[in-house]
């Protein structure tokens, strides 16, 4: 998973799971914090937690510090639909790491996930079945709690995308793009063509060969060109670069 994450080029992750769906996405989000993989936004959309205690120690798992902004959607227990599910995702490894957008609705647990009931026809109050039975809302209710539950997070999800897109590439234009002419008794090493200057890439936190291949030639494949250029200051391994390196692009 790291590696294709690494080779991905301007990239960032959006899970989205509703009920025990949400669940899922909230133990995905730990298994990429082990990758050391961000997640950019988790919507959850009336999450549930159904393993009980055949699912421990997997049970309630809080939400890793490496999720940036959280969008949650849970039905208000007015309601009294599917009593019976608790709700999970609501703990947070951190605060101050993770953002929180929350909202509650007067619907259904259907609803909720874009769902309503369409019965009774005649009126009444929406009756779940067992284990949970009769509910507090219409029809009416549960289908106009599932127009503002979709409005509401999906502006929102709306407004996540856009301010990544910016700060991508933000990030790309901060990457320099150095011209040197070389000294003798310099560290970096030599390449031809060119104008007599050496193109010189100083690694920057969140770099990669590939993506540094794509900056400069539009190809991300041609990645070993330059681990070729630079054997000797980085090694064999050409994903082991490190910020502040300064790597010759050879030009084409």
């Amino acid at each position: 998973m790291s590696a294709h994450w690494k080779n991905a080029g301007k990239k960032a992750i959006f899970l989205v799971g509703y009920s025990r769906g949400g669940a899922a996405v909230i133990e995905v989000a730990q298994w990429l914090k082990a990758d050391n993989i961000p997640v950019e936004c988790l919507v959850l959309f009336d999450p549930v937690d159904r393993t009980g205690g055949v699912g421990l120690p997997w049970r309630d798992t809080p939400i890793a510090d490496t999720v940036k902004q959280m969008i949650y959607v849970q039905r208000n227990p007015a309601s009294k639909s599917r009593e019976s599910f608790g709700n999970c995702g609501t703990e947070r490894e951190s605060e101050s790491k993770t953002k929180r957008s929350y909202q509650m609705f007067l619907g259904t647990h259907g609803a909720m996930g874009g769902v309503p009931w369409t019965e009774p026809k005649e009126g009444g109050y929406i009756d779940e079945s067992f284990p949970d039975f009769m509910t507090t809302v219409t029809v009416l209710e549960d289908a106009a709690a599932s127009i503002r539950t979709g409005n509401w997070a999906f502006d929102l999800v709306r407004k996540a995308i856009a301010d990544c897109k910016q700060r991508l590439a933000q990030e790309d234009e901060k990457t320099p793009d150095y011209q040197v002419t070389p000294q003798i008794g310099g560290s970096l090493p030599p390449t031809g063509g060119g104008n007599g200057k050496q193109r010189i890439h100083i690694v920057q936190s969140g770099d990669w060969l590939s993506k540094i291949a794509l900056k400069y030639y539009g190809d991300a494949m041609k990645y070993p060109v330059i681990h070729k250029a630079n054997l000797k200051l980085i090694g064999p391994n050409p994903d082991l670069i490190k910020p502040g390196q300064p790597l010759v692009i050879p030009y084409k």
